[in-house]
């Protein structure tokens, strides 16, 4: 790690001012084999455990610049990390990661490289960091080529190569450059590009939430188990499809490149786990369902309504008065602006739908307290009933139909 001075010289300025920044340390299984980077909050836990990247709670939770250094030059972590995705202006911080440069044949795409661009940490590597608009991801598939513009975090080790040190939009260039490049590769079996996956890249923290990882050829199924999430599963009779499609959904937002002979594995305990509370017993029927789930796939978790609305929520904006004086805070002030991002998506003159448990997840409360919350919204004038929720007999719960009335 270099010297604070020549750190602060490197970066760019927008870089370090932005509160974006985390640690990671590199750590190994239990096993002896080696995990990779693995990214850490500030206040020491894991990122990417019990939540979603990108979302109001874990850009709640990045901090500043001097802060995570701190923590590297005492010793406490391995490195710097930047985390990537929304910052709630409707930009997005944007990264392009090639690893072993010269053995994957980088080295030209590698020299007009636009943004912020350093070595990694093994050297062999290289990143670029850029700010602007949200583009198609690129995940790991052998060709050494991976760009995001969202849940994911680099490295950053200071080792800069350019001189320019102005941001710039990646967009442009993984779109037109690095994506005909990254095609070739597409169709390269999973087993043999998941055995060369990156060494130096942020994307342990696709271990965390993202693809690959270990394992028999690369994939850590007992990982993926662990962090499956309670909505993938079903919890009584009656809730099979809905849960199957759900995890249909959640694999393929996670690891979109994963064959049917990845995925079968996975699948076949999801269905030996649950059979007691599924009523459709043969595995076959299970599978064959689960590939066309599959199929049927078309929005990616992080893409639909309720993720974009999330994304326009900004934990740190002021309460405005005239709900300061109705005792609001800024946890219940969340509800509103997620209650008024949902309006503006949706495309039904303000209305949108919303249960207790949804809101409950995105301003961090109990189910409970959130539907007293969404009650207060209405009685205060900021929501209006317009078709109740209600529980339907196997079918679980239909969730309530508001319309947002603004704040006076």
């Amino acid at each position: 790690m270099r010297p604070r001075d020549e750190l602060i010289e490197r970066l760019p300025s927008r870089m370090r001012k932005a509160r974006r920044w985390l640690v990671w340390q590199s750590e190994v299984r239990s096993s002896g084999q080696k995990v990779g980077k693995i990214p850490y909050y500030l206040d020491g836990s894991k990122r990417g455990r019990g939540g979603s990247l990108d979302d109001a709670q874990d850009t709640a939770r990045l901090g500043t610049f001097a802060e995570a250094l701190a923590l590297v030059q005492d010793g406490k972590f391995h490195g710097l990390g930047f985390a990537l995705g929304p910052d709630g202006t409707g930009q997005y911080w944007q990264g392009i990661d090639f690893d072993d440069t010269a053995n994957n044949g980088l080295e030209q795409l590698a020299s007009c490289l636009p943004g912020y661009v350093e070595t990694s940490p093994s050297g062999n590597g290289v990143h670029a960091i850029g700010y602007g608009r949200a583009f198609k991801a690129l995940g790991s598939n052998g060709s050494g080529i991976e760009a995001y513009s969202g849940k994911r975090f680099f490295t950053v080790t200071g080792e800069s190569l350019c001189a320019e040190r102005k941001m710039s939009c990646l967009a442009e260039y993984v779109e037109n450059e690095l994506t005909p490049a990254y095609s070739k590769h597409f169709h390269r079996d999973i087993a043999s590009h998941e055995s060369q996956q990156s060494k130096d890249s942020h994307d342990s923290q696709l271990y965390m939430q993202g693809g690959g990882g270990g394992g028999e050829g690369g994939i850590d199924i007992e990982q993926i188990w662990k962090e499956l999430p309670t909505y993938c599963c079903p919890q009584t009779v009656g809730q099979r499809n809905s849960a199957l499609f759900k995890l249909a959904r959640h694999l393929k937002s996670r690891y979109p490149t994963l064959s049917e002979i990845d995925l079968c594995p996975i699948v076949r305990r999801w269905h030996q786990e649950h059979l007691s509370v599924i009523g459709t017993k043969p595995w076959m029927v299970t599978w064959v369902d689960f590939r066309t789930a599959w199929k049927r796939v078309k929005v990616l978790e992080g893409e639909g309504a309720l993720d974009m609305a999330k994304q326009g929520i900004d934990p740190d904006k002021p309460v405005p008065e005239s709900l300061l004086v109705r005792g609001y805070d800024h946890q219940i002030y969340m509800l509103v602006q997620l209650c008024q991002q949902l309006a503006e998506i949706g495309a039904d003159q303000g209305k949108f739908y919303l249960g207790g448990r949804t809101a409950a997840g995105v301003i961090g409360t109990n189910q409970l307290t959130a539907n007293n919350c969404l009650n207060m919204l209405v009685s205060d004038g900021i929501l209006e009933v317009v078709k109740k929720g209600a529980l339907l007999k196997g079918r679980g719960a239909v969730a309530t139909t508001y319309k947002y009335l603004g704040v006076n």
